[in-house]
């Protein structure tokens, strides 16, 4: 009896485990975004981005030292739940989660301070900026331009990174507003903190 006990217990536990990569999907295994916020940052090793120098109120920072870290507040979920008598979860390693939707274009525009808390849309610099994006399953990107970004639909990433590449006439304190389109015509905007930017 007590070998038939312990067989049935063994053969129940088999039956709960993971056999494939489809029994697995009871986990949030996929994300939506909901927003983003702007993180400004200054940089001397850009293979070291998450480590970077965050920028305070009236820092002056040089262009080519300056990024603008794009942050999106996510929300997780599963796709595929599938239930069972016991948890499986001891018996599978969960995956970071993987996007839901997908970017159609960023656009970058700079912004002029008129008062204490209103300010003017100066112009569209998007063309003025180089990006990297970053997924905890495939790490950092080639940086690219933005306008090569926007050529072709992309699956959102969990961050962004924003590099100027105009060099200014002159020390100009400037801020920018991002627009993140999405496919299904969703929009999120974030607007970095007044910086000022030096050649």
């Amino acid at each position: 009896k007590s070998f038939l006990l312990f067989f049935g217990i063994h053969f129940l536990l088999l039956l709960a485990a993971c056999s494939d990569d489809v029994e697995c999907n009871s986990f949030e295994n996929k994300f939506g975004i909901t927003g983003f916020s702007i993180t400004e940052s200054k940089f001397e090793d850009e293979r070291n981005l998450f480590n970077a120098i965050p920028i305070i109120a009236d820092d002056t920072v040089s262009y080519d030292s300056l990024y603008l870290n794009m942050n999106a507040s996510i929300q997780t979920f599963s796709q595929n739940l599938k239930g069972s008598f016991f948890s499986a979860a001891y018996a599978c390693s969960a995956l970071p989660p993987s996007p839901v939707d997908t970017v159609a274009n960023i656009q970058v525009f700079s912004l002029e301070q008129v008062g204490v808390t209103t300010f003017n849309t100066l112009e569209e610099v998007t063309n003025e900026f180089e990006i990297i994006e970053f997924t905890e399953i495939e790490g950092f990107s080639s940086r690219i331009s933005i306008s090569e970004f926007n050529s072709s639909n992309r699956l959102a990433s969990s961050s962004y990174f924003l590099f100027p590449t105009q060099e200014p006439d002159s020390i100009t304190n400037l801020g920018y507003k991002v627009v993140v389109n999405f496919t299904d015509n969703d929009s999120f905007e974030a607007f970095s903190k007044f910086i000022y930017l030096a050649p």
